[in-house]
C-alpha cells in the first residue's frame, strides 16, 4: 500500500486531464466572441490559451508549477466567458443563450477541482489588481 502523498506526487496525468474542461469552455468563449465580431479580443484570448495551455503541459514534467497552471486554466475560462458576455451584450443573459450557459460552466471550473493549492492560486490570480 502507497501512502496518500506518495500517490498524489506520482498522478500527473489525470490533474492535467481535468482541465480539459476549462480549456474547452475557452475555445468555445473565444470562436463565439470571434464570430460575435470582436476577432482582435478572440486572437488575445487565443495566445494566452496557447500560453496556459504550454504551462499545463509543463506540469506533466514539472508538477509542482501544475497547480498554478490548472488556476491559470480555469481563470482564463473565466475571463472568456465574461468577455463573451460582454461581446453580445444583455442578450447573454437570457436563460436559453450560449453566453449564459458558459459563464456558469467557467464558473464550475473554478470549483470542479478545488485541491487548497489550486484554490490558493486562483485567490491568488483573482484578486490581484490590474493597473
Amino acid at each position: 500500500m502507497i501512502s496518500h502523498r506518495d500517490f498524489l506526487a506520482n498522478h500527473h496525468i489525470k490533474p492535467r486531464l481535468n482541465c480539459c474542461f476549462a480549456m474547452g469552455v475557452t475555445t468555445r468563449c473565444i470562436r463565439m466572441t470571434g464570430a460575435a465580431g470582436q476577432a482582435e479580443i478572440a486572437r488575445l484570448l487565443r495566445a494566452q490559451q496557447d500560453s496556459v495551455r504550454t504551462r499545463l503541459d509543463g506540469g506533466l514534467d514539472e508538477p509542482a508549477t501544475l497547480p498554478a497552471a490548472r488556476a491559470a486554466a480555469a481563470e482564463l475560462a473565466y475571463r472568456s466567458a465574461g468577455a463573451l458576455v460582454v461581446t453580445v451584450g444583455s442578450t447573454g443573459i437570457l436563460a436559453r443563450q450560449h453566453a449564459q450557459r458558459l459563464v456558469r460552466e467557467a464558473t464550475f471550473t473554478l470549483v470542479a477541482a478545488g485541491r487548497p493549492q489550486i484554490k490558493d492560486c486562483l485567490l491568488g490570480v483573482l484578486g490581484r489588481v490590474h493597473e
